[in-house]
């Protein structure tokens, strides 16, 4: 993939995970999935992997993680966005990204930490690191 490709799929990916939390949830359930289905489209490796992948990784995001989940829902939201890109291939980034997701979302939580690690910070590097996830593998 292009350089450009990747810029866009993580710019993209940020953007629509954290107007997804805000606004419409709909923009990340939905849009993120699209939007790696239109990138790797566009750049000639869409196949039935990447469709199946998208497809498990939407249903994935349509999981509950919030303040009123348990830690176990929260660890399984975290496997969750992360294991549909094992369809396609191994990626390294694929192990970050739940670090990623349960260690900001337990700073934002922590009344010594909460003000560095609000929430928006926790969504945008949480959709950074599957941004750059799934640029890597599609």
């Amino acid at each position: 993939m292009t350089e450009n490709l990747i810029l866009i799929t993580i710019i993209f990916t940020i953007l629509l995970y954290s107007l997804g939390g805000m606004f419409w949830k709909p923009l990340r359930r939905y849009g993120i999935p699209l939007l790696y289905t239109i990138i790797s489209t566009i750049n000639g490796t869409y196949n039935l992997n990447v469709f199946l992948a998208t497809l498990v990784l939407c249903g994935a995001l349509h999981l509950g993680y919030g303040q009123n989940s348990n830690w176990f829902m929260k660890i399984i939201y975290a496997l969750a966005i992360s294991l549909p890109s094992l369809i396609i291939k191994f990626n390294f980034w694929m192990i970050i990204l739940p670090i990623v997701f349960l260690g900001t979302f337990y700073l934002s939580n922590k009344p010594k930490w909460q003000y560095i690690f609000n929430w928006r910070i926790c969504e945008a590097l949480t959709s950074g690191v599957l941004g750059i996830l799934w640029g890597q593998i599609i």
